[in-house]
């Protein structure tokens, strides 16, 4: 698979910053991309990076709903780039085709490794909150 970061900012960089201006155009973009992504969970292409897909949805949602709001504003939209295109029925591969989600797969996979140390943080922060509220 042959997607690049600046790809996909050259494709959804725009459209990024104006969700990234928008946090209810966000939270239903990140509603959008859950769904998609339970409906699509059978298909297989998400296992391995399953965990970190659902930490990167909440990731969203939780910024959009300002209770986390630590993360660089680049990595924010980075992440929204990658949910355009997660829910883009226009992309690589098309859905609709066997193995069509495997693009979809690889693109939330580049964009994880291009925020793994914000992903890391919301995830210790999103621990310790839950704990926080537990005790």
């Amino acid at each position: 698979m042959d997607i690049k970061f600046e790809d996909l900012k050259a494709k959804f960089g725009k459209k990024a910053k104006e969700y990234a201006g928008d946090k209810k155009k966000t939270q239903k973009l990140v509603n959008d991309a859950m769904k998609k992504a339970k409906r699509s969970k059978k298909e297989g292409s998400f296992e391995e990076i399953w965990d970190n897909i659902q930490l990167l949805f909440q990731l969203a949602k939780d910024w959009s709903t300002a209770q986390y709001t630590q993360i660089p504003i680049g990595s924010m939209i980075a992440i929204i780039m990658g949910l355009l295109y997660f829910v883009s029925p226009i992309d690589f591969v098309p859905d609709f085709l066997p193995g069509g989600l495997i693009d979809d797969a690889f693109v939330l996979g580049l964009i994880i490794r291009q925020i793994k140390t914000d992903l890391y943080k919301y995830k210790e922060w999103k621990e310790i909150s839950t704990k926080e509220i537990i005790d």
